[in-house]
C-alpha cells in the first residue's frame, strides 16, 4: 500500500496511463475477419490442382483481386503427402490417415520481377480408409479440400502480416 496522499497516487495513476497510451498512439490495429477486413491487391497463379484451385479461390473471395496487371502475382503450389497414422494388429480394415498440404507461397512484383514475400505453410485433415475404393477416394478428397482451406486461412493472415495492405 502506498503511503503517499491520494492526489499523488492520482497523478502518479495518470503519468502511467498516459505513457502506456503514447506508446500504443503509434499501433495501429484492423480487422482481419468480417465484412471490414483488410484487402490486398494481388493477381494470381493459375492453379494446377483442385486444392490449388481451393486455396485461390478462398484468398481471391477473402483478399480481392487485382484488375491492375501491374499488381503483385501470388504463387503458392501446394504439394500433397499422406501417411498413416498408426499401424495396428486388429482385423478391423479402416486405417486412419493424415494428409499433409504444403503451399511454397512467392509474392512477386511484375515490374521488377522481385520477390516481396515467400514463406512456406502447411495444412493437415485426417481421414479413414477401409479398402473400399469409392470411400476411400472421397474421402481423400474431402480430406485436401478441408486442407486447403485451413491452407488459405494460414496463407492469409501470413499475406496481411507481410505486405503493405491497400488503404494504409
Amino acid at each position: 500500500m502506498w503511503s503517499l496522499d491520494t492526489p499523488l497516487r492520482a497523478a502518479a495513476l495518470a503519468l502511467a496511463l498516459s505513457g502506456a497510451t503514447l506508446a500504443l498512439s503509434a499501433c495501429t490495429l484492423a480487422p482481419v475477419y468480417g465484412d471490414h477486413a483488410e484487402r490486398l491487391t494481388l493477381s494470381y497463379a493459375m492453379p494446377e490442382s483442385r486444392a490449388e484451385q481451393i486455396l485461390y479461390q478462398d484468398l481471391s473471395l477473402r483478399l480481392g483481386t487485382a484488375s491492375d496487371p501491374g499488381a503483385p502475382q501470388l504463387s503458392a503450389p501446394v504439394t500433397e503427402s499422406v501417411r498413416t497414422i498408426f499401424k495396428s494388429d486388429s482385423v478391423d480394415p479402416a486405417t486412419p490417415r493424415e494428409l499433409t498440404l504444403t503451399a511454397r507461397v512467392t509474392v512477386t512484383d511484375p515490374a521488377s520481377r522481385t520477390s516481396l514475400l515467400t514463406a512456406t505453410r502447411k495444412a493437415t485433415a485426417t481421414y479413414t480408409t477401409n479398402g473400399q475404393a469409392l470411400a476411400d477416394e472421397s474421402a481423400r478428397a474431402d480430406a485436401v479440400e478441408r486442407a486447403a482451406h485451413a491452407l488459405a486461412e494460414t496463407i492469409r493472415l501470413t499475406l496481411l502480416a507481410g505486405l503493405p495492405v491497400q488503404g494504409r
